[in-house]
């Protein structure tokens, strides 16, 4: 656990753990995608109004939220992760360039986040912890101290908040999906699959 608090209009700072170490934002990566939004908007590429299904087009929509026969596709309200997947392709279409480059152009650097990156497949090897998370999936790597003797390949793919699995194991070539079926054990996703992963020898 860390914490960092700062009030520069005093100089008061406070500070827990480790605040140097790396840590996933997740969720929070939301501001982000809404203040490059909200600057596309300024720069008069968007308005608020302006309709999914005119930036991505109708065929990106069709079926996407399908309720009472009714397509609701077009009309989508940015209220879930879904739709903040959708708003970053909407980056990219309306500026011709990758998310993550928007927002290091837009964010990263205008305000000297020099710690701060996007997950994406060009930065898997920036961070070495156990779990890396990003694009909508997890890498999980069991560290080599756990399993000195025999070292257990990564999983890439997602686990849920009630157990379940979908995993794929590249250097074994093994897909895996499943569940433990429980959430009394949150952490019990992570080592079970590497250890039936290690034992599919």
């Amino acid at each position: 656990m860390s914490f960092a608090i700062e009030q520069p209009s005093t100089g008061f700072t406070w500070r827990f753990g480790d605040v140097e170490q790396p840590f996933y934002i997740a969720g929070i990566t939301k501001l982000y995608t809404v203040a490059i939004i909200m600057q596309l908007r300024h720069e008069g590429i968007l308005s608020l109004d302006t309709r999914v299904a005119a930036v991505l087009g109708d065929e990106a929509m069709r079926g996407l939220v399908v309720h009472d026969g009714h397509d609701y596709g077009a009309e989508i309200v940015v209220c879930s992760d879904t739709n903040y997947d959708l708003l970053g392709r909407i980056i990219e279409v309306s500026t011709s360039n990758s998310s993550d480059h928007e927002l290091s152009q837009r964010v990263i650097a205008p305000l000297g986040l020099e710690s701060t990156w996007l997950f994406t497949e060009r930065s898997l090897d920036r961070h070495h912890e156990p779990i890396d998370y990003g694009i909508g999936m997890m890498r999980y790597r069991t560290p080599r101290w756990q399993s000195p003797l025999s070292p257990i390949p990564e999983l890439i793919g997602h686990s849920g908040s009630l157990g379940t699995v979908l995993h794929y194991a590249p250097e074994r070539d093994l897909y895996m999906s499943g569940t433990v079926n429980q959430m009394r054990s949150r952490s019990l996703p992570y080592p079970l699959p590497s250890r039936l992963v290690a034992e599919c020898a």
